[in-house]
């Protein structure tokens, strides 16, 4: 009896009333489908009208690799931040209810009569972890482009005494902590949050960063040749054929690692100390179903080997520079390590090695 009431009908058994009540709700039924398409009979059957009226908009998703959004469109671009699009949809394939008049400026709202619901307020943001090393905010010190996030917790790192902490780099802080530091940074990587008053939750963020790269800083160095590697001169000549960007951000993360060491009467952090917690964050471990557990862990080991010997030759080159400055360290008040106290690599160490 529902589904004929639907349809405009009167059943046998119903009223007077009732059925020109019917009749009323079927026109109304027909007039407000207006052009579409005739109802499937099986739909037409169970009482439940089809589709109509139906629109295409824009499919929008969420990218893992870069944080950002796949299909935007592409006058919506400019609202995130460079490397956070990909294959954008052009204006011309959206329909007129999704245009924009014009391309929308950086950090600027788009305007809210072009499209009902459209964003508004938007603040700039990039992902500070789990990026590609080419699309992470950085600043160029001699040449080098150094992460904002990196610089930042190596200042909160050395303000808040971490390279005197015990077991810094090696002691697990409060995870909770982490992860509003990681979101506070990501909004803002040149500014330490308050989540960064602990040194392990920096020290942490520091191996947390290296470890989410995409593309780990040692993948173009080969199993083989790390493996291979004798001596510290070679694991940097290694090193160099990594490109540029990685040797620099590579050459910060030693200079931090040296450092970290000449504390060891306090932090307990020998330079195989180090080397261990931080290698497993700089490549990625061969791993699979041919693969047994003895042949990764030796490879840890090996990497762990390969990252030391980097160190150690790190430290010669830094300390052969000290004695030729008039026969004591800094004495010609030249900073000489690759990273000075504002963060800077000094060129004259980064040459050397």
């Amino acid at each position: 009896a529902t589904s004929d009431a639907a349809r405009g009908l009167a059943p046998r058994d119903m009223p007077a009333d009732d059925a020109a009540a019917g009749e009323a709700t079927g026109v109304a039924t027909d007039a407000a489908r207006g052009d579409a398409e005739p109802v499937d009979a099986a739909e037409e059957g169970s009482g439940i009208a089809g589709p109509f009226g139906l629109k295409k908009g824009v499919s929008v998703r969420y990218d893992p690799v870069t944080g950002g959004l796949i299909g935007l469109p592409e006058p919506w671009k400019a609202l995130l931040p460079d490397g956070c699009t990909r294959d954008t949809v052009d204006a011309s394939a959206l329909p007129p209810m999704l245009r924009v008049p014009t391309r929308a400026g950086r950090g600027m709202r788009l305007h809210d009569a072009a499209v009902v619901g459209q964003p508004f307020n938007v603040h700039r943001w990039r992902p500070a972890f789990g990026i590609p090393l080419e699309h992470v905010e950085s600043t160029n010190i001699n040449g080098f482009e150094i992460p904002r996030v990196l610089l930042t917790c190596r200042r909160a790192l050395v303000a808040l005494g971490g390279l005197q902490e015990e077991g810094i780099f090696r002691v697990s802080p409060d995870s909770r902590l982490c992860e509003e530091a990681v979101e506070s940074l990501s909004t803002d990587p040149n500014v330490a949050n308050d989540g960064m008053k602990d040194p392990h939750v920096v020290a942490y963020l520091i191996k947390l960063w290296f470890r989410q790269l995409p593309v780990r800083l040692l993948s173009a160095v080969s199993e083989e040749s790390i493996v291979n590697c004798s001596s510290g001169a070679e694991a940097m000549q290694l090193l160099h054929q990594c490109g540029d960007l990685r040797k620099g951000v590579f050459m910060w993360l030693l200079d931090l690692m040296s450092e970290v060491v000449e504390h060891q009467s306090s932090n307990r952090m020998s330079a195989e100390a180090i080397a261990i917690v931080m290698a497993p964050n700089l490549c990625t471990l061969p791993h699979g179903s041919n693969v047994d557990q003895v042949r990764e862990l030796e490879f840890g080991k090996r990497v762990a080997k390969f990252v030391v010997a980097l160190l150690h030759h790190y430290d010669t080159v830094k300390t052969r520079l000290r004695l030729t400055s008039n026969g004591s360290p800094g004495g010609d008040g030249i900073s000489h390590s690759p990273v000075t106290k504002d963060g800077s690599i000094n060129g004259r160490i980064s040459a050397a090695v």
